[in-house]
């Protein structure tokens, strides 16, 4: 068996190029044929495949090259998120004054109303309704609490109605000490809906869709 010649993979492949080059005139020449009475030719290939290529004009470089910035759109979104262990904090607190609210504040209110107003001091007197409005907003704020999209507003909610309560208590019931509690609790809710503020946001984009 003889084996081939070293140089005769060179020769096959220096004529194949040849060949390459001879037929790309013809190739040119044909197009050119075919494209004679259109404006869809360029430098003998199709304006088509040119215009598919980036140019100069369409990658702008230095400043003005427009690249996708996730810290320029998102950065708002992080810095109004709390981090890994405030979350942690602010879940279990949540949890917390949510079933106090639904259990030992609000469900009363709504299970056993009449009791509620005959252990009332004299001179705080609630009407039957309104003394059920408290009961369902209270055990509402509580369940909102603990919903990921709703905590914002249920604890801005539950800030407002514990002003309101502490207002009460000083100004109708005459007992400005019980007003204190009430301050405290609304303080902490105002924190948690300054700390859940994102939620807000997501959840105005949840319905605009």
């Amino acid at each position: 068996m003889v084996d081939p010649p070293a140089n005769a993979g060179r020769n096959s492949l220096a004529d194949g190029l040849a060949r390459a080059s001879a037929t790309k005139p013809v190739v040119q020449q044909r197009l050119r044929k075919i494209f004679a009475d259109s404006d869809d030719f360029c430098d003998g290939v199709p304006s088509y495949l040119l215009n598919a290529l980036p140019t100069r004009r369409n990658r702008p470089e230095g400043p003005e090259m427009t690249t996708a910035n996730p810290s320029a759109d998102f950065s708002n979104d992080v810095t109004d998120r709390p981090g890994k262990v405030r979350n942690r904090a602010l879940w279990t607190l949540q949890i917390l004054l949510g079933l106090f609210f639904i259990i030992a504040s609000g469900g009363p209110k709504l299970v056993m109303p009449n009791a509620l107003m005959d252990n009332a001091p004299e001179n705080l007197t609630i009407p039957l309704g309104l003394l059920i409005f408290i009961g369902v907003a209270e055990v509402a704020g509580g369940f909102g609490l603990m919903v990921p999209r709703l905590s914002a507003l249920a604890a801005a909610g539950l800030s407002v109605l514990t002003v309101l309560a502490a207002a009460t208590q000083a100004f109708i019931a005459d007992k400005p000490s019980m007003g204190i509690f009430p301050l405290v609790l609304a303080a902490i809710f105002a924190w948690i809906a300054y700390q859940r503020r994102a939620t807000i946001t997501d959840l105005r984009t949840s319905l605009s869709r």
